[in-house]
């Protein structure tokens, strides 16, 4: 039998293989070569008897709008519990050609006589049906590597009834365990870690053998169920985000999600869940150092905090939350400030628990210096701002005003940039600070090598008496040398250099030390020429500083 997953974000399909075998136990199924001796997927033999078995289809409820759906394989093998007034015989019937059917040699009803027939699936090769009641086993096992689905083996059952006696029933089957699917990111600084295993810990047995009741499908552990659920991993090297399938038990309550690699576990609480059977969920578990926990974090989002591009020492989180409380957990406990109000850089020490309170739902910003030891959590009210800047025209007070703009990209002039509306670089604002501008592509350069560059922040413009203009007088450019202050570069004797402030700056090959950058109309001749075709450039508008990298050569 085949399921497949259709999920709106991802994937259009994914298959999910059901291996018909259960590990061999005396209380749990078992399966041989017996049960598929008969060719699979056969025309029905003649005089022999049929059903049909198809599946509820259920839809999620929960997250990202997956549903579930069945298909069968040819080699399927259903276990039927046959009840009559003579009693109650088991019986395999093996899939045949024709959708949904499903036949056997073995049985013949009597007509007049009323037949109960209670379907399971997996089969087993000898099973018995205690009180309406069968043991099944619910059990992840192993996964080859991030994505794969072929190790799911969920367990279908259901009934039908036939008065007659000969009628060929029709039974709809419905899922007893639900799937949850972990979506693990790397955050961790690396280019790529290796999981080891993905684990459920619960308050309730959720793995292992069960007593099923063949009607309603309610499950009863066993005395060796376990309260952990887990799919270990043969291969499970993850680079961005991969994929994680376990099966589990439905349960309500409170769960951990752990994520086990060669060196660390990494460990999520999830609150009030409620599993039910037939079902996709969908978490998340963010691999990283620092990472978000709580009631306040919404079910699936990313709560791993980032290592910040700009400064390898501090990790940033910027998204949604919603009213409730959260803490900042690492693996030897939870982040405590001194002062944890809203907005306040506060110096931190790790203890066992400690929460912000959430009122209203909005856009959170968290950051962890860890050279400093601080923590800031900044609330939607008092949040950082963005870069936002008004001048005047040629920088005279009196001149027409330019209308103001927010700066979250830039444009390159110069010798590569261009002359007139230069070369436009779209820039991600850090999540530690909007006004921190970050092109970090690997191997995409940007064409600064030799000649002269500077920033400007539009690239074409407009004041506020509707004129507009080919390109702005306001640009970033290199240090000069201001020894009178009149905003003028010096050269070097306390006299003006004059208006063509000529201060070209050297950017070496293979810079690695922050820069410092000015800003205003009369930077328009202050050039950096560039010895790199940098791949990482940093424009630190807060602080006025930039910095350029190239990682890859040409």
């Amino acid at each position: 039998m085949t399921e497949a997953i259709f999920n709106q974000e991802e994937w259009l399909m994914k298959k999910f293989v059901y291996i018909a075998a259960l590990a061999a136990s005396a209380i749990a199924f078992s399966c041989t070569k017996e049960i598929n001796e008969i060719p699979a997927g056969q025309p029905v033999p003649e005089g022999a008897f049929t059903l049909t078995a198809d599946v509820a289809e259920t839809k999620v409820n929960f997250t990202d709008g997956e549903t579930y759906t069945v298909d069968w394989d040819a080699d399927d093998v259903l276990g039927v519990y046959v009840t009559s007034s003579e009693g109650t015989e088991y019986i395999l019937f093996h899939k045949g050609e024709g959708e949904n059917v499903f036949y056997t040699s073995d049985f013949t009803p009597v007509e007049g006589e009323t037949y109960t027939y209670s379907v399971v699936y997996p089969a087993a090769d000898a099973s018995t049906l205690n009180d309406g009641k069968v043991n099944i086993n619910i059990e992840s096992g192993y996964q080859s590597a991030a994505g794969d689905t072929e190790h799911i083996q969920t367990p279908l059952y259901g009934t039908a009834k036939d008065v007659e006696g000969t009628a060929s029933p029709a039974v709809t089957l419905s899922h007893a365990a639900t799937v949850v699917k972990v979506n693990v990111t790397n955050a961790s600084g690396a280019e790529t870690f290796s999981v080891n295993e993905v684990s459920i810990v619960a308050k309730s047995p959720v793995a292992g053998v069960f007593s099923m009741d063949v009607v309603s499908g309610e499950l009863t552990a066993s005395e060796t169920a376990s309260n952990e659920a887990s799919v270990s991993v043969n291969d499970g090297v993850v680079a961005e985000t991969g994929a994680f399938y376990i099966l589990c038990a439905p349960f309500t309550g409170n769960a951990a999600v752990k994520v086990t690699t060669a060196d660390k576990v990494y460990e999520i609480s999830k609150t009030d869940l409620d599993f039910k059977a037939g079902y996709v969920y969908t978490t998340v578990v963010a691999c990283s150092d620092f990472w978000l926990d709580g009631t306040a974090v919404p079910v699936g989002a990313n709560a791993a905090l980032t290592q910040t591009v700009e400064n390898e020492a501090v990790y940033a989180w910027y998204a949604e939350l919603q009213p409730g409380t959260f803490s900042i957990r690492t693996m030897e406990g939870v982040l405590t400030p001194e002062d944890g109000a809203f907005a306040q850089s506060s110096e931190y020490t790790v203890s066992p628990e400690y929460v912000w309170t959430v009122e209203s739902a909005g856009k959170y910003r968290v950051v962890v210096d860890t050279e400093n030891a601080k923590v800031t959590v900044y609330d939607p009210a008092n949040d950082l701002k963005p870069k936002e800047i008004t001048w005047t025209e040629k920088g005279d007070p009196d001149g027409r005003s330019h209308t103001s703009i927010i700066v979250d990209k830039l444009w390159a002039i110069g010798t590569n940039g261009g002359w007139g509306a230069g070369t436009e670089i779209n820039f991600t604002p850090s999540l530690a600070d909007p006004q921190v501008l970050v092109y970090d592509k690997y191997g995409e350069k940007l064409r600064q090598l030799g000649g002269q560059t500077k920033l400007s922040i539009e690239a074409n413009g407009q004041y506020d008496d509707g004129e507009s203009f080919s390109q702005p007088g306001y640009f970033l450019g290199s240090y000069f040398d201001d020894q009178d202050g009149d905003g003028k570069h010096d050269t070097g004797n306390g006299a003006d250099a004059g208006n063509a402030m000529k201060a070209v700056v050297s950017v070496a090959n293979g810079m690695s030390e922050w820069q410092p950058m000015y800003g205003g109309y009369d930077m328009r001749e202050c050039w950096w020429s560039f010895g790199i075709w940098p791949d990482l450039y940093i424009v630190d508008l807060r602080n006025m500083k930039f910095f350029a990298l190239e990682r890859v050569s040409l």
